[in-house]
């Protein structure tokens, strides 16, 4: 669970990073 909850805050920190048309695809991953 603690993986996820990390997972999720590395997604939201990169999709500041990636543009928008990104967004939705685990591009980091």
């Amino acid at each position: 669970m603690l993986k996820v909850i990390e997972c999720s805050q590395i997604k939201a920190s990169h999709s500041a990073l990636i543009p928008p048309a990104s967004t939705g695809r685990p591009a980091a991953f």
